[in-house]
C-alpha cells in the first residue's frame, strides 16, 4: 500500500513539473514574440542601447500616432505651412505684374497689352488645369461642403487631385488680380476703405489732401463719392462675373468689399452732412467713416451669406471690437432680411448645381407645418417581393434608376421586410446569369452526360466480357479433350493468358465505350477543362438566351444578399416639420412611410 501510494505520488510529481515546464517555456515564448526583431538583432552589438532607446520611442509613436490630437497638430502644420506659400506666390504674381507694367512705361500700348495679357495667362491656365486635373475644384467649394457635411458623398472632392488643383487653380485665379477670393488680393482697397480719416469735406475733393493708397481715389473732375458710387457698381458687376469663371475662387472677400465702399459711402456722406460733429448732451461725437465701412462690410457679408459669423470675421480681421454693437444691430438686421427675400448664394450655387442639399424651410411660413407626410410622399412605390424570380428582378433594375429598392413579404400584404441597395441586386442577377453559373451548368450537363455513357460502356463491356469468359471455359472444359488428372501444372497456360479487360480493350468497340472508359481510369483535369472548352464554344447565342430565360424563371435566393432589416420608416401623420428635422440631423435620402407594419410610400429629399 505504501510503495504503491508513494509510486503514484512520484509519478504525480513528474507530470506536475512537467507542466510546469511547459508553461515556463510557453511564457517565455510569448515573451520572446512580443518583443521587437531589431531588437533582438541588435542586443549583442556595440549601439544596443540606442537600438533599445529607438525601438521604445518608435512603439511610443506608433501607440500615439492613433489618437486624434495628432493628427489635429499634423493637420494644422500642413494647412498654414499650404496657406504661406500660397500667400508668397500671390503676393509675387501681382508684384510681377506691377514691375511688368512699370518696366514698359515707354510705350503706353505695350503697357496696355501687359497688363491685359498678363491676368488673362494666368486666368486660362487656372481655368485649364482645373478642368484637365479635377473639375471638382472649381468654384468656392462651401456648397460642396455643406452637402458633403449632410451626410452625402460627393464623387472625388475629397481626393489628393481636387486638393493639389485647388492650391495651383486659386494661387493662379488670385495672383492675376481678379475681384476672387482672399483678402490679400483686396489688400489696397480694404486698407483704404476702413481708414478712419475722412476723405472729403462738404464732399468737394479739392478740399482733402490724399497721401498713400488714398491717392488712388482722387480724381480731379469727381469728388469721393461719384468715385465710390463708380466703384460700388464696377464691383459689384466684376465680382458677378468673375465668380461664375470655372477657377477656384471665393466670392466672400469680393461681397465683404462692396460692403465696406458703401459703408465707406454712407460714412462720407455723415461727414458731409455734420463736418462738426454730433453734438448729443453737450457731447461732439465726431464721424468716423472706417467706423461705417466695417460695419457695412459685415452687414453685406452677412446678408449674402445668411450667416451672423461674419461679425466674428470682422473683428478677427480688423482686431478690435469698439463697434461690436453697430455690427452685431447690423448683421442680424441685414440677416433677417435676406432671409425673408431670397436664400444665400451657397444655397444658390446648391440649387444651381443641383447638389442632393435640403434647404431649411424658412421662418414666417406657417402653413408649411399643417403639412403631413401623406400630403408629400410618393405612393406609387418600387418594391420587390421574397418570393420573386430573376425576371421580375430584372424589370425592376431597367425600369428604375434607386439607390435602394424596399422588399416586401408579398404583393398582396405589403408587409415591408427591409431594404436592398441596388448593387446587391445587381450583383445576384449577374451572379445568375453570368459565365461561371453557366460553366458550372455546362459542367453538370458534361458529367451526366458522361455517367451516361459510362454506364451504356460499362453494360457493354460487362456483356462482351461475359461472353469472353464463357468462350474460354467452354474451350478448357470440352467434351473432346481427353480427361486430365488434377495437378497445378494445368495453371500455367491459364496465367500466360491475357486478362479479359486486357483482351476487352483489343475488341473494336462504339467511341463512346471508349471515351467512357477512357473518363474512367485515365481522367485529367486538363482534359475535362479541353472538353469544357470546347462544350461552351459549341453552345450558339439561341442556346444561351435560351439558358438565359430559364434562369430568369427562377426564383431569387436572397440568402447570400445583405439586406438592411430596419430602415428608417415614418409613419403617414407625421408633420413636415418634424420629417425635415429627422432628415437634417440624420442625414437621410429618403424613408419609408408604413402603416401598420404596410407599405404605402416613400419620402425623398425631392418630395
Amino acid at each position: 500500500m505504501y510503495g504503491r501510494y508513494t509510486q503514484d505520488l512520484g509519478v504525480f510529481a513528474k507530470e506536475e513539473a512537467e507542466r510546469l515546464r511547459e508553461e515556463a517555456a510557453f511564457r517565455r515564448l510569448v515573451k520572446e514574440r512580443s518583443r521587437s526583431l531589431e531588437l533582438l538583432e541588435y542586443e549583442k552589438g556595440r549601439c544596443a542601447k540606442c537600438k533599445i532607446c529607438t525601438v521604445h520611442c518608435q512603439k511610443f509613436l506608433i501607440s500615439r500616432v492613433g489618437e486624434d490630437w495628432i493628427f489635429l497638430i499634423l493637420l494644422g502644420l500642413v494647412m498654414a505651412l499650404v496657406s504661406f506659400v500660397m500667400d508668397f506666390c500671390i503676393a509675387i504674381c501681382l508684384q510681377a505684374q506691377k514691375w511688368m507694367y512699370g518696366g514698359l512705361d515707354s510705350n503706353m500700348v505695350l503697357q496696355y497689352l501687359a497688363w491685359i495679357t498678363y491676368p488673362v495667362v494666368l486666368i486660362s491656365f487656372s481655368a485649364g488645369f482645373t478642368h484637365i486635373v479635377a473639375p471638382q475644384a472649381a468654384g468656392s467649394g462651401i456648397p460642396e461642403m455643406k452637402t458633403i457635411l449632410r451626410g452625402v458623398v460627393l464623387k472625388e472632392y475629397l481626393t489628393l487631385k481636387t486638393f493639389v488643383a485647388k492650391v495651383i487653380g486659386l494661387t493662379c485665379a488670385l495672383g492675376s488680380g481678379m475681384p476672387l477670393g482672399k483678402e490679400l488680393t483686396q489688400k489696397e482697397s480694404l486698407v483704404t476703405l476702413l481708414d478712419n480719416r475722412t476723405w472729403a469735406k462738404q464732399g468737394i475733393a479739392e478740399e482733402f489732401e490724399y497721401d498713400g493708397h488714398a491717392a488712388a481715389w482722387k480724381h480731379p473732375q469727381a469728388n469721393v463719392f461719384i468715385t465710390l458710387v463708380i466703384f460700388i457698381v464696377m464691383k459689384f458687376w466684376m465680382s458677378a462675373l468673375a465668380t461664375t469663371i470655372p477657377v477656384p475662387c471665393g466670392a466672400f472677400m469680393p461681397v465683404f468689399v462692396i460692403g465696406a465702399a458703401f459703408g465707406r459711402l454712407v460714412g462720407e456722406s455723415m461727414a458731409a452732412w455734420f463736418p462738426e460733429g454730433i453734438h448729443s448732451d453737450g457731447v461732439v461725437y465726431s464721424i468716423v467713416p472706417g467706423g461705417y465701412a466695417v460695419v457695412g462690410a459685415a452687414a453685406l457679408s452677412g446678408a449674402v451669406t445668411h450667416t451672423v459669423s461674419t461679425a466674428v470675421i470682422v473683428f478677427e480681421l480688423t482686431g478690435q471690437i469698439s463697434h461690436i454693437l453697430p455690427i452685431m444691430i447690423a448683421v442680424i438686421l441685414a440677416n433677417a432680411v435676406a432671409q425673408s427675400l431670397q436664400p444665400s448664394i451657397y444655397d444658390s450655387i446648391i440649387r444651381i448645381k443641383k447638389l442632393p442639399y435640403l434647404p431649411e424651410l424658412g421662418w414666417g411660413h406657417h402653413e408649411k407645418y399643417n403639412i403631413r407626410v401623406e400630403d408629400i410622399m410618393v405612393r406609387d412605390v418600387r418594391f420587390i417581393t421574397l418570393n420573386c424570380t430573376y425576371r421580375d428582378l430584372h424589370d425592376v433594375l431597367l425600369s428604375e434608376r434607386l439607390k435602394t429598392l424596399a422588399l416586401v413579404e408579398s404583393s398582396e400584404s405589403m408587409i415591408l421586410l427591409g431594404s436592398i441597395e441596388r448593387a446587391q441586386l445587381q450583383a445576384l442577377l449577374s451572379h445568375q446569369l453570368g459565365r461561371p453559373r453557366r460553366l458550372e451548368y455546362l459542367r453538370q450537363r458534361s458529367q451526366n452526360e458522361r455517367k451516361l455513357s459510362n454506364t451504356n460502356g460499362s453494360e457493354d463491356c460487362v456483356h462482351k466480357a461475359n461472353q469472353e469468359v464463357r468462350f474460354q471455359i467452354s474451350t478448357e472444359e470440352s467434351s473432346f479433350s481427353p480427361p486430365r488428372s488434377i495437378s497445378p501444372k494445368p495453371l500455367k497456360p491459364a496465367l500466360k493468358r491475357q486478362s479479359v479487360v486486357e483482351r476487352g480493350s483489343q475488341i473494336p468497340s462504339n467511341q463512346d465505350s471508349g471515351i467512357a472508359l477512357k473518363s474512367l481510369f485515365c481522367a485529367h483535369p486538363d482534359i475535362e477543362r479541353a472538353e469544357e472548352e470546347d462544350i461552351e464554344d459549341d453552345m450558339t447565342m439561341r442556346e444561351i438566351a435560351e439558358w438565359e430565360e430559364q434562369q430568369l424563371d427562377e426564383q431569387v435566393n436572397f440568402n447570400n444578399c445583405k439586406i438592411d432589416p430596419a430602415p428608417f420608416q415614418l409613419v403617414e401623420r407625421t408633420s413636415l416639420h418634424k420629417t425635415h428635422t429627422i432628415f437634417s440631423l440624420l442625414g437621410l435620402d429618403h424613408a419609408y412611410v408604413t402603416s401598420i407594419g404596410r407599405l404605402i410610400g416613400v419620402v425623398s429629399l425631392r418630395e
